[in-house]
């Protein structure tokens, strides 16, 4: 156990000697870029504590370093971006702290294997408990560190062959500094489908499963998911064929678990080579469930432009799933729902809720860019609902909804401007306490002045309320900020 100012650096230390392997073996004979910066930031808050009443102001001084890292070639990726930040505290030394962010991802083939091996890292702070306080900001925030990291080998077979074959195994392992939600996971992938060689028919079999282990606990929960097709490619644009699904949840006990299979003739229409639509009828493989029509839709008419659309049944009932892209010149939209069994996830804990529980997640998100010649503007909208799959369980479920609309603009070669308004609406509902509605609003303006090529100021002021059904949560702040930004 390593002890950095206050934060714990936890038991990642073989994983990092992985990840160091990697890095090194990409940057040898590649393409490397690095970005090294240091930064000093003074900031003004009129309410430290983030209280309802009995506002302290403060100046916050942060001291950051770090530096970003991009290398490409020699059969690998890789991209490394790491900063540490020193908050000095005026009115109370034992508040300084230091934080760490840390992003990492590689990959590098082997030789002529057709293996890859690749890893990921990561160090961000979050919040302690969103119920709390959801504000995730280090200076005034009541964050914790989490880090994860990951690693995997993947094999992908040459698919102009009668065979086209991809397999994976990787891990991961996340630690939080308040040690709730620690855990590890394994898991295993295998796709075989027919090569371009074969003319006549089809068929998949597409498997995966994944363990989830808390650290502190003896919970754990692993999941099963196989499809198999087999069809005639398609004649006339009409592509029969035979599918087989099943799913096999197992949660820390049987009210939480849950498993679902069906079988049945499906029918494709391809009126475009990369677009069509799909109906098929699904006969269950258990007794206590029905059989139903299935249906999907997929549009992709242009490289830049694609729809999907999928309407099916999983154990846990009526499942939805839906993609759009469209990117053109100057606008890029993106918009996807899920609907998807999810455990260990600490982004958006809640105090009192079993985190190694198997929940239902559905997730919205929708992302516009718009880029012009000197300006740039971005939507991101957003929505989560989290509910329980256990009937008996204590676990609250909870509602995020919000968006976050910026804006730059740059006035010259040397100086820009930036605008952003963002909204957050949390619901939380739980049979033994009064149901929480929280609303954030936060609005900040800046401006960036590059004072010589690689040493900049940056100025900004940020508003930010909080109302809430509990009164002794609610707050608002007002913020002043002035960096100094260098390239080294």
């Amino acid at each position: 156990m390593v002890t950095v100012m206050g934060k714990k650096t936890s038991k990642h230390n073989f994983c990092i000697i992985g990840a160091t392997f990697i890095v090194n073996a990409n940057v040898v004979a590649a393409e490397v870029e690095i970005n090294p910066v240091t930064s000093g930031r003074l900031t003004f808050t009129d309410n430290r504590d983030l209280t309802p009443s009995n506002k302290k102001s403060e100046i916050v001084g942060t001291i950051s370093a770090g530096v970003a890292i991009d290398a490409a070639g020699n059969e690998g990726n890789l991209t490394f971006n790491y900063e540490a930040n020193q908050t000095i505290h005026s009115s109370d030394s034992d508040r300084n702290e230091l934080y760490n962010e840390l992003a990492l991802s590689a990959d590098k083939s082997i030789l002529d294997t057709n293996l890859t091996v690749d890893a990921q890292a990561g160090i961000t702070n979050i919040s302690r408990s969103i119920e709390d306080n959801a504000n995730s900001d280090f200076i005034t925030g009541d964050t914790i560190e989490t880090k994860q990291f990951g690693a995997g080998v993947s094999y992908q077979s040459n698919p102009s062959g009668y065979i086209n074959l991809y397999s994976r195994v990787d891990g991961q392992i996340t630690s939080n500094e308040d040690d709730i939600g620690d855990f590890y996971s394994y898991g295993a992938s295998l796709i075989l489908s027919d090569g371009s060689k074969i003319k006549n028919y089809f068929w998949l079999v597409d498997y995966t499963f994944n363990e989830n282990i808390s650290n502190n606990t003896s919970d754990s929960n692993n999941s099963h998911v196989l499809t198999q097709e087999l069809g005639l490619q398609p004649i006339n644009g009409l592509s029969p064929f035979v599918r087989f699904y099943y799913e096999e949840y197992n949660g820390i006990n049987e009210n939480d678990s849950g498993k679902f299979g069906s079988w049945g003739p499906a029918l494709r229409y391809y009126w475009h080579e990369r677009s069509y639509i799909e109906v098929s009828r699904e006969i269950s493989i258990y007794s206590n469930d029905e059989d139903y029509w299935r249906g999907a839709l997929r549009l992709n008419p242009t490289p830049r432009t694609l729809l999907t659309f999928e309407y099916s049944k999983r154990f846990f009932g009526d499942a939805y799933d839906f993609t759009l892209s469209h990117q053109n010149r100057k606008v890029t939209n993106t918009i996807s729902y899920t609907e998807e069994p999810s455990s260990f996830d600490r982004r958006f804990f809640v105090d009192g809720e079993n985190i190694e529980e198997l929940r239902l997640t559905r997730n919205l998100s929708w992302e516009s860019n718009l880029l012009l010649r000197r300006s740039s503007l971005n939507l991101v909208i957003r929505g989560q609902e989290r509910e329980s799959i256990s009937d008996q369980s204590n676990t609250q479920d909870d509602r995020t909804y919000g968006f976050v609309i910026s804006g730059r603009h740059n006035l010259s070669r040397k100086s820009s401007t930036n605008l952003s308004f963002q909204y957050d609406k949390y619901e939380f509902d739980s049979s033994e306490q009064d149901k929480q509605t929280d609303y954030y609003r936060t609005l900040e303006l800046g401006y960036d002045y590059r004072i010589y090529e690689d040493v900049s100021m940056i100025f900004s002021v940020q508003h930010t309320d909080r109302s809430s059904s509990n009164s002794e949560r609610s707050y608002d702040e007002n913020r002043a900020n002035i960096e100094v930004r260098m390239k080294i």
